[in-house]
């Protein structure tokens, strides 16, 4: 079994403050975020305020069933206004983690020119974001605050 790693609210809210923070200080504006459901949903409201982002794009994505991922991501909704916007340009692509990089990589046939975002990554998901935080083990189950274990 993985080793769990346990991510409470406060912390959670404090490095993803730290990320935007991070992406505000590299000086390019973004015109808006696509959240990438379920996941990217909190990550994405508190990058918002961090950036001074009002635009708000999903995509919605199915990859795990509980602990188990799939070998394929289907996406179950599109994002029609980043789309419009050469198919992503100037937005950033948010998820809550990176863990085989499979979301991103998919996202970004549809999406190429975004800018894939999120607080945590993991060896294999590295490769697929331009912005993150922290890095944890491959190995490492990420409880995140809003999930039940």
């Amino acid at each position: 079994m993985a080793d769990k790693l346990h991510i409470s609210w406060d912390e959670f809210n404090e490095r993803t403050i730290q990320l935007g923070n991070q992406i505000k200080a590299t000086g390019k504006d973004y015109k808006g975020i696509i959240t990438i459901t379920r996941g990217g949903l909190v990550p994405s409201a508190i990058l918002a305020h961090v950036l001074g982002i009002r635009m708000l794009d999903i995509v919605a994505t199915i990859s795990y069933n509980g602990q188990d991922q799939s070998d394929e991501v289907k996406i179950t909704n599109q994002p029609e206004l980043a789309l419009k916007d050469n198919k992503g340009e100037g937005w950033l692509l948010v998820d809550d983690l990176s863990d085989t990089g499979k979301t991103f990589k998919e996202l970004k046939k549809l999406l190429p020119n975004a800018t894939t975002t999120t607080v945590y990554v993991k060896p294999q998901g590295k490769n697929y974001v331009s912005h993150f935080l922290l890095e944890v083990p491959q190995e490492t189950w990420i409880v995140l605050p809003w999930e039940h274990d």
